[in-house]
């Protein structure tokens, strides 16, 4: 502001009022966007989003992680404002219906989802209005959005198929943990009970032939804290397909998609460590070392212990004794 005022004085007299509106306007924005463009290594590059596809490709794959009219509990802002904005704006799969948790313990938004939006619910509009979190004789306390999750789930009597992002917490899905299969970046619920269901055949195919991950080994595009969490689900999604083909005995397979997941994120250490122990376990020494040599810098450590583990699991303390040293 002291310079604005500065330069009207040394030119107040030359100037007009509308000139000096505009002088003023021009003066300030330069003033407010400096700070930030000045330098590309403390401001620009955490604030340039060219390149950043990740909210749009997760909302995408999210709910092409799903079925024909399926419906979708998600968890959070991260996780439901990119779907409601793709499918609203952009009119991606509008057959999905999106049921975000939070927003369940509010009568208007159930009242929304079961007018609106087609999703099962028996609830007269009384009753909806009336909801309220409950205690039961045992002290635990049911909220409303487990009551809504319970109610969707029954009522739907497995009409459409229902799904849980897999950014919902293991709190939030009432207990259906050994009821859910992944499909992709959802859980489907099943009525098969098991311990890490996978559906292989359909998982494989969308990491493979129907999700996007624009940029995501770019590191030219800024990835921020959120960015990366989301990042880490894709990272996982692979990594459960690698365990169920090291599993089956295929691993070949396995190795495969632990390399996919380098592919789309060489600079986290987790699909580095699968492989250490998959080549430990077969051992294959030489791929161990040639696999802790490209991955990221600082994770040499933990990957020597990671296939000294292994080792030491199949009783092979020789060879533990070796990498540990």
């Amino acid at each position: 502001s002291g310079f604005i005022l500065w330069v009207f004085d040394l030119f107040g007299r030359s100037i007009n009022e509308r000139m000096r509106l505009v002088i003023a306007i021009v003066l300030g924005i330069l003033a407010v966007s400096f700070p930030m463009t000045h330098t590309r290594a403390h401001h620009w590059f955490t604030h340039d989003r060219t390149g950043n596809y990740i909210p749009w490709d997760y909302a995408y794959n999210i709910l092409n992680s799903c079925d024909q009219d399926g419906i979708i509990f998600t968890n959070g802002d991260n996780d439901t404002f990119p779907l409601w904005f793709i499918q609203q704006v952009e009119k991606v799969r509008t057959d999905v219906r999106v049921v975000n948790l939070s927003h369940l313990n509010t009568p208007w938004y159930v009242h929304q989802l079961k007018d609106q939006m087609g999703v099962p619910i028996r609830l007269s509009d009384t009753q909806i209005d009336k909801l309220a979190p409950m205690i039961t004789p045992d002290r635990q306390i049911i909220r409303v959005q487990d009551a809504l999750v319970q109610e969707i789930i029954t009522a739907n009597k497995w009409k459409y198929p229902i799904y849980f992002a897999v950014t919902v917490s293991r709190d939030n899905r009432i207990g259906l943990d050994d009821n859910l299969r992944m499909e992709g970046m959802t859980y489907r619920v099943v009525p098969e009970k098991g311990k890490d269901q996978v559906e292989p055949e359909i998982l494989e195919y969308r990491l493979t032939e129907v999700f996007k991950f624009r940029g995501l080994a770019d590191t030219t595009i800024y990835k921020n804290e959120n960015d990366k969490r989301l990042i880490a689900n894709y990272i996982s999604a692979f990594l459960q397909l690698a365990e169920y083909y090291k599993q089956q005995g295929d691993i070949d397979k396995a190795v495969e998609f632990c390399e996919n997941a380098v592919g789309i994120n060489p600079y986290g250490w987790r699909p580095y460590a699968f492989l250490v122990q998959i080549y430990s376990e077969i051992d294959d020494f030489p791929r161990v070392e040639s696999t802790i040599r490209r991955a990221p810098r600082g994770e040499k450590e933990r990957l020597y212990l990671n296939s000294a583990y292994a080792y030491d699991n199949k009783g092979d303390i020789n060879s533990a004794i070796d990498v540990y040293k």
